[in-house]
């Protein structure tokens, strides 16, 4: 195998890592004019010494409307380079398309999550960072189906729990950023969310990271997060 330089080869590293090639040798590489390309020879393993290769990593940033999980997820997507499937762009989907009285809507909804899901890891999408408004046993069964497929799939999972005080809810609910999407928009609808479901229990099966963001910067929320899982 030819001599490759530094840059070369980290560049490499990272193209067989994004096309799901595990390995320890390359056993023959060939760099054309900044194209790299790996050529398989026999029960061929990849790559460079001792390096080892990620895995997907599904970050989940969970908790009530108005916790700040979207301006949390961008924050940490701009920091990682990892693609946001956001909650309610997965339900307004739904929504346009289905009558808001269907009994199609939740199935059809969580069928193009786990598709979705499933899909990124099996493209070995580097991260995926999924928001969603979780209700302690309500989404339980729902929440467990979605870990299991993409660790299933060879990925990490990693889960963030965002529960600032309902107060802070309250504050933030009419905020500008929250018109973009059908989201909650009033103070009355917070408070009948927050009755009917257990929003600030953490999922018991999987372990999470809960965060207190009702005074915290989203640089500093994003910071605990990263440190936290090492991204």
């Amino acid at each position: 195998m030819s001599c490759v330089n530094f840059q070369d080869a980290r560049k490499l590293s990272e193209e067989c890592w994004r096309f799901g090639i595990c390995a320890r040798n390359v056993y023959e590489v060939i760099l054309t004019r900044g194209t790299q390309c790996i050529r398989r020879q026999n029960s061929f393993i990849l790559f460079f010494g001792r390096q080892k290769v990620p895995k997907p990593k599904l970050i989940i940033i969970y908790g009530p409307p108005a916790a700040g999980k979207l301006t949390v997820a961008q924050a940490l997507a701009k920091k990682t380079g990892y693609v946001i499937l956001h909650n309610h762009a997965t339900i307004d989907l739904v929504r346009s398309v289905l009558p808001s009285k269907s009994k199609n809507q939740s199935t059809v909804l969580m069928k193009i999550r786990k598709d979705l899901l499933v899909a990124c890891v099996a493209d070995r999408v580097p991260g995926v960072i999924y928001t969603w408004v979780y209700g302690y046993e309500d989404d339980d069964a729902e929440f467990s189906e979605l870990i299991q497929l993409y660790k299933k799939g060879g990925g990490t999972v990693h889960l963030v729990h965002l529960v600032p005080t309902v107060d802070t809810l309250l504050m933030r609910v009419s905020g500008k950023s929250r018109r973009q999407y059908r989201k909650m928009k009033t103070k009355q609808k917070i408070r009948n969310v927050i009755k009917a479901y257990d929003m600030y229990t953490s999922y018991p099966k999987y372990p999470s990271l809960r965060i207190d963001n009702s005074k915290l910067s989203v640089t500093k929320t994003v910071t605990l997060i990263m440190d936290e899982y090492r991204l």
